[in-house]
């Protein structure tokens, strides 16, 4: 079976033939309709065509809230394609509005439930009539886009340029616009075809219901045409050929296929960072150096790639991480190897490889760089991401786990990060937690007809990880299990309580969540989270905890730890620009060809005194060169013309005022060090 596909407006005639098709070609497939334009037999039909029913829920695809569960119950949406508008082109000119809401809401709402679903690519049925009456016959894609010519045509170009839109934000997805018109005919069974409901919009239905009886007559509009005998010539396409041809595309977009000419492209799930990405990255490595100094960390760099053994008995095989997610591959000599999906395996590993457990047991890191899982992609999240986190070694304090939850704050803080939220709990120690999980499988054993697959895989292998559920409906039977703070002994109790009090004296305000656990084995008594109300529902930027039992499962070392990590990609999603400092500009430096040897012994002495500067490689005229300064925002430009180079001079202006003055290079090096 292949992946599982949504087919909006499935019973409607194009859309009831691309079901079958996909079904034909292996893949699950689940139909949304409203029923507005057609029939719920349809789907019965589909069965008898293909021997498959397609699961179908009545649903309007304007009703956001409605689509949002959808997702949630029919998990692994991989495609979508998109047939589901309103399509009588002289209805758009009776009720313009009606179109517009329709079909512009309904996509919208697509477009922003896909990446939180994980929905890798959309199929959208587009129309022939974005190119309006063309000049050249017959249409290809390089026609021109005219101007619409109804409400209708105009939702199809305008739901294009939000498509193009959404896939140039850096949406991760993929989109595939087919463009047709006129299809007809019906499949060979007879048993799905073209059956509209009330008054047939196209030609075909019309004539075949004239025909039949149902309507009184056809009336035929123009003889004038540029035809032999007068009459209007059409071209049509079968709609079974359409169906395939939608699936076609379907599997390029989820085999990554739809590129244009040969050009290799990105990998799905990574991403390009230039510009203003760069500067927020650089901005959050500047704020976390900063930071966690003051406190005695410093810099460590590990591998990217690691023995994947590490990550089995350090993270844990039954974590999603390890089963599901890494990166995993043989190299060369055979060996297992993984690209690490998070950093703290990797430097303990590094640790009690260099002995420092022996020596120095106290370590104090911090680290910032990629990470890789094989994830579904949404806002904010890839399959590269890059992590900023710290590691204490050797130190088992109440005091130094508030001092981190603390650090963690201020970092935040330092980026100008607000409406930060500290959510906290203890996983007490080993014998805590084998009590309560014993009795968590019990309490869970009564509703493992209730939970998803997920769920019920972790009732065998890890069950206190149900809790960490993302399913609102799983969620809902977890409301009264145990917690595991009515577990905690004595020991364990004690230090949660000690940490709390840090925190207070630290000035941190924090909340309690007995529910909090995780998402790794690894884990044990302090474990916390620091939200932002700003980010949604996925609202975590930092977490961490206690882990004192990694360092013996990995090197059989009785060496306690603590550490938290924090994805930069959430953090740049949260960043304030007008808080980033602003790099300062290029000061732009003007010649003329006669100058140019002098000009270039001036830029020279500027950079050597660290002073930014863009010039013009290709002589140009001095307007032109000028209309380039202000493009770069340059607050000084610095003319050499004739009498400069014979002087030794230079002429400083100032973009911002207008004043220019005439001085010698080293005055102009101090005026815009001054400055700038």
């Amino acid at each position: 079976m292949k992946e599982r596909i949504l087919v909006t407006g499935g019973t409607g005639y194009i859309g009831s033939h691309t079901v079958v098709e996909l079904q034909n070609s292996g893949y699950d497939v689940v139909i949304v309709d409203n029923l507005s334009n057609s029939s719920a037999d349809v789907v019965d039909n589909i069965e008898k065509v293909s021997g498959i029913r397609p699961a179908f829920e009545k649903l309007d695809c304007l009703d956001l809230e409605g689509m949002d569960k959808l997702f949630t119950k029919y998990p692994g949406i991989k495609g979508i394609i998109h047939f589901a508008a309103s399509k009588a082109v002289g209805e758009s000119v009776q009720k313009p509005l009606l179109y517009y809401r329709n079909n512009l809401v309904s996509l919208i709402n697509l477009l922003e439930l896909m990446p939180k679903h994980g929905v890798e690519g959309i199929i959208f049925s587009s129309s022939c009539t974005v190119y309006g009456q063309p000049d050249v016959l017959p249409v290809t894609e390089e026609a021109p886009i005219k101007k619409a010519e109804s409400p209708y045509g105009n939702t199809k170009q305008i739901n294009e340029e939000i498509i193009r839109d959404t896939v140039a934000s850096g949406s991760p997805i993929n989109a595939i616009m087919l463009r047709y018109f006129n299809p007809i005919g019906a499949h060979p069974t007879a048993l799905i075809g073209e059956l509209p409901n009330g008054v047939p919009q196209n030609l075909l239905p019309y004539v075949t219901q004239t025909a039949m009886g149902i309507r009184e007559k056809l009336s035929v509009f123009g003889d004038d045409y540029d035809t032999p005998d007068g009459s209007c010539i059409r071209d049509y396409i079968y709609v079974v050929d359409l169906a395939k041809a939608h699936v076609i595309a379907m599997d390029r977009i989820l085999n990554n296929k739809q590129k244009e000419k040969d050009m290799i492209q990105i990998l799905k799930g990574m991403k390009d960072r230039f510009s203003d990405d760069v500067k927020k990255y650089d901005y959050i490595i500047d704020s976390a150096k900063n930071v966690f100094s003051k406190y005695g960390f410093e810099k460590i760099i590990t591998p990217v790639v690691e023995a994947t053994e590490l990550f089995e008995r350090g993270v844990g095989e039954e974590t999603d991480v390890v089963s599901k997610e890494m990166y995993t591959f043989l190299d060369k000599g055979d060996r297992s190897i993984t690209l690490r999906p998070e950093g703290t395996a990797g430097i303990v590993r590094a640790y009690l490889q260099s002995g420092l457990h022996k020596s120095d047991p106290v370590v104090k890191w911090f680290y910032f760089g990629p990470m890789y899982r094989y994830e579904a992609p949404q806002k904010g999240r890839y399959r590269e991401f890059h992590q900023v986190g710290t590691e204490t070694f050797g130190i088992r304090n109440p005091l130094i786990d508030a001092e981190i939850i603390k650090m963690g704050c201020e970092f935040l803080e330092k980026t100008g990060i607000e409406n930060l939220i500290v959510e906290i709990n203890s996983l007490g120690n080993t014998e805590s937690r084998k009590r309560y999980t014993d009795d968590l499988r019990k309490f869970i054993e009564s509703k493992l007809d209730k939970l998803c697959h997920n769920c019920k895989t972790r009732y065998t292998k890890n069950p206190l990880r149900v809790l960490d559920c993302k399913s609102e409906s799983c969620q809902e039977q977890y409301k009264d299990a145990p917690l595991l703070i009515d577990y905690l002994d004595e020991e364990s109790k004690k230090y949660y309580e000690e940490t709390k009090a840090y925190l207070d004296k630290l000035n941190v305000n924090y909340v309690e969540n007995h529910r909090l656990v995780r998402g790794l084995d690894y884990y044990s008594d302090t474990v916390f989270e620091i939200k932002s109300e700003n980010l949604g529902a996925q609202s975590t930027v930092l977490a961490g905890g206690r882990y004192d039992k990694l360092l013996t499962i990995l090197g059989d070392v009785d060496v306690p730890g603590i550490g938290f990590a924090a994805g930069m990609e959430r953090i740049a999603l949260l960043l304030d620009e007008n808080n980033i400092k602003k790099e300062s500009k290029a000061v732009y430096v003007t010649y003329f060809e006669e100058t140019k040897d002098y000009a270039l012994e001036v830029i020279s002495k500027l950079r050597e005194s660290d002073i930014k500067v863009a010039f013009e490689y290709e002589t140009k005229s001095f307007k032109a060169q000028m209309k380039k300064a202000g493009k770069l925002d340059s607050k000084y430009v610095i003319i050499i013309g004739e009498e400069e180079r014979q002087e030794k001079k230079l002429v400083l202006k100032n973009f911002e005022t207008g004043n220019q003055e005439k001085l010698d290079i080293d005055k102009v090096i101090e005026r815009v060090n001054e400055d700038v």
